[in-house]
């Protein structure tokens, strides 16, 4: 049965391993280590065999897996069903899937890329990059963004 909390969950899951795997990867390399050619029938071999699942018993359907190297996608492909009473398979050019909370992964990343640019200055009053809109002061200081996530979330 369809359950977006566990569609949103495995999508996390999923976009977490893209960005952990990598850096793991590359602390465990050795300085003489060339990285090993792209080979897709390696990358195909592993993709199936981690979505080999039921999905018509599963509470997660289907899934998509895409790989993009230097602008270009070079490995697509579809798990499981965008319909499984009808048996329709996930297609990776159109099945759409219901992203949830998975926006926010991107979304801090793409604004940590602004501040190594220099672009944004988390410190500054929000209130110079809103253009429409203004905050209303209600503080003693200007709204910021938080120097610390780990603050902000009370992770501390």
């Amino acid at each position: 049965m369809f359950n977006p909390l566990n569609i949103c969950f495995w999508g996390v899951a999923a976009i977490q391993l893209l960005f952990i795997y990598p850096t793991c990867a590359q602390s465990s390399m050795g300085e003489n280590t060339s990285p090993r050619p792209f080979d897709p029938q390696t990358v195909a071999a592993v993709m199936d065999s981690l979505f080999s699942w039921d999905a018509s018993s599963s509470e997660v359907s289907g899934a998509v897996v895409v790989i993009v190297k230097d602008g270009r996608i070079v490995f697509s492909r579809g798990y499981g069903y965008r319909d499984v009473e009808k048996k329709r398979s996930v297609d990776p050019d159109s099945t759409l899937f219901y992203v949830g909370s998975v926006t926010k992964t991107f979304t801090a990343t793409a604004v940590m890329q602004l501040v190594e640019q220099g672009k944004l200055d988390l410190n500054m009053d929000v209130n110079r990059n809103l253009t429409t809109f203004q905050i209303p002061p209600a503080f003693d200081k200007p709204i910021t963004h938080p120097g610390e996530p780990a603050d902000a979330f009370g992770w501390i």
